[in-house]
């Protein structure tokens, strides 16, 4: 509280925030965060274990952590991150080494963020935190550990999977409820944009799974999946268009 006050003293026209650079567990268990502008905090998924399902069930505790802290700071805006699937930082001490190929729990490298696999967990961390009370999500890096980028001084730089993904979503845009029956395995995002609305969908699991669209099919659907990831060069486009289904088809995501 006392630093909150100084900080106020001296930068009395810029917002002041108070949370944790760790996890969600740290703010939670804070007192007397004083009069902030605004609470932050990041997540892994692999704190407690590295399996593919687990990372990814994760995700569905987030709008449970933004209710607790909306009924604990009534009001105070909520910014999330900077989160990804690795452990950018950790409270209990130094963290185990990872070159980035290994799945190691609490490591800051995880091999799958720079996948299609990353993509999705990406788009399924959005899809939970879009409809709660949170202003900001920063996800992931530009380069490094976390990146979307993988910079090499004799070739140009290599877009992820992630960061064509981050593209879809950039611009502004009004969220719009959707439910889905199954949100352990599909993730869903809708908004709208330009007067056209625009579905997201990614698969959470390693296995094909049909999707069947209660209100009816799309006038486009785009694509980023193996086959559209395959041969894609460092400035290629990660999506391909695909036919529209007929009114009633299933979708194979």
């Amino acid at each position: 509280r006392r630093i909150v006050d100084v900080a106020r003293r001296t930068f009395p026209d810029v917002r002041i925030g108070s949370g944790t650079p760790h996890f969600f567990v740290q703010l939670n268990r804070a007192e007397r965060l004083g009069d902030v502008d605004f609470l932050t905090f990041k997540t892994s998924s692999i704190v407690h274990g590295t399996d593919d399902e687990a990372v990814m069930t994760s995700l569905s505790s987030l709008p449970s952590m933004i209710a607790t802290l909306d009924a604990r700071y009534p009001g105070v805006p909520i910014r999330v991150g900077p989160s990804t699937i690795g452990a950018r930082g950790s409270p209990l001490g130094a963290q185990p080494h990872s070159g980035g190929t290994r799945r190691i729990a609490l490591a800051q490298r995880d091999p799958r963020h720079r996948g299609l696999y990353g993509a999705a967990w990406l788009l399924g961390y959005v899809a939970q935190l879009a409809t709660t009370r949170t202003s900001a999500i920063t996800l992931m890096s530009l380069s490094g550990s976390s990146g979307i980028v993988d910079f090499d001084d004799q070739k140009p730089a290599f877009r992820y999977p992630a960061f064509h993904m981050l593209a879809r979503l950039q611009g502004a845009a009004r969220v719009h409820d959707v439910s889905v029956s199954e949100p352990a395995h599909i993730a869903a995002l809708a908004v709208m944009r330009a007067g056209c609305r625009e579905l997201l969908l990614a698969n959470l699991r390693a296995v094909p799974t049909v999707v069947d669209l209660a209100n009816g099919a799309p006038a486009r659907i785009a694509v980023m999946d193996a086959n559209s990831w395959r041969g894609v060069d460092t400035a290629g486009d990660a999506w391909r268009v695909v036919p529209a289904p007929r009114r009633g088809e299933l979708i194979r995501a």
